[in-house]
């Protein structure tokens, strides 16, 4: 207990050295409610920091330190209202669909939903937003050696994998587009839903059994619940996402799973895409939102624009002896 008070202190420090000048802390601070900053600091003190705290090593961590929070959820720049709602949706309900870290959640698991109020947990994110957080010496090589794992290995093997995933996945597409887009031609865009809703799934079985290999679509913005990615599926299209946003292109991904492999490949959006998948009120019309609500009701899959990740394509192949 001792060693956690004494953690506490020397964080409470450091986070109101960088208020007064000690850490560089963003202008934008000033410009914030003085008690909603104290609030964060204050529960996050009380809280946060026995499981969060930079000072623990990192072989005996319970959960991420605040750095890596931070990072994770800022993404490519995300504004203060993007970080202060992603992470407020997660702490009010810690779940796999909606987290930004899933190597985290794999390694820790989900953490404890907390007993505080949306105001509470929102003074958290926001004093986290502005604030310089202390970063722990091992954290820089953290960082390196998992960016390596997203570096595909130079293994001929591998690269063939890669190639028939690739030719699987956009066979699939092909078969899903040529009928999509028949019905848009013979039934209109609202009519392209309902098929996609009752023949999507069903095609892309019948393209499993064709290519004896199994395929299927997942996005962290599910239409269909059933295509919900799963926690190393989402940490691919979260890279994905940012590997798009820093070079405007996205490589696919091979790996090793138990008993075969598994191949990872990018579904970006074009213009046709955002007739269903665009933004509300401009791409969508009323009539196709009232369908998609009808048969979805649960979707999450609008707001894009053009070339935006909108999912992956997951293929998975057994592996062949040599």
């Amino acid at each position: 207990m001792k060693k956690i008070i004494i953690a506490v202190s020397a964080f409470a420090t450091i986070i109101i050295l960088a208020q007064c000048g000690g850490q560089k802390a963003s202008n934008a601070t000033q410009e914030l409610d003085p008690k909603t900053m104290e609030a964060g600091l204050a529960i996050i003190s009380q809280n946060c920091i026995s499981c969060h705290n930079a000072e623990t090593p990192e072989s005996s961590r319970v959960a991420p330190p605040l750095v890596a929070i931070k990072q994770h959820y800022l993404g490519i720049g995300a504004d203060e209202n993007t970080f202060v709602n992603n992470m407020v949706a997660y702490l009010l309900q810690p779940d796999e669909k909606n987290t930004k870290m899933p190597r985290a959640v794999q390694r820790f698991g989900l953490m404890p939903k907390m007993d505080f109020t949306k105001e509470q947990f929102e003074a958290i994110a926001k004093y986290l937003f502005y604030t310089d957080v202390e970063a722990p010496d091992w954290y820089a090589q953290h960082v390196l050696e998992e960016q390596k794992k997203f570096n595909l290995p130079s293994d001929t093997s591998l690269a063939a994998y890669m190639e028939a995933g690739k030719t699987a996945a956009l066979t699939t597409k092909a078969e899903l587009g040529k009928n999509l887009l028949g019905a848009i031609n013979n039934r209109g865009t609202a009519g392209a839903v309902e098929f996609c809703n009752l023949k999507a799934t069903g095609l892309t079985d019948s393209m499993q059994n064709v290519l004896h290999t199994k395929i299927k679509r997942v996005s962290d913005q599910y239409r269909n619940p059933e295509n919900a990615a799963n926690l190393q599926e989402l940490e691919y299209i979260i890279h994905a996402k940012k590997q798009l946003a820093e070079t405007g292109d996205i490589k696919p991904k091979i790996q090793e799973m138990e008993g075969g492999m598994v191949g990872y490949y990018p579904i970006t959006t074009n213009k046709m895409c955002l007739q269903c998948h665009g933004v509300v009120g401009k791409d969508i019309s009323e009539e196709v939102l009232k369908r998609i609500g009808t048969l979805y009701p649960q979707d999450k899959a609008t707001g894009y624009g053009e070339n935006e990740l909108r999912g992956i394509w997951v293929v998975e192949m057994e592996r062949k002896s040599k």
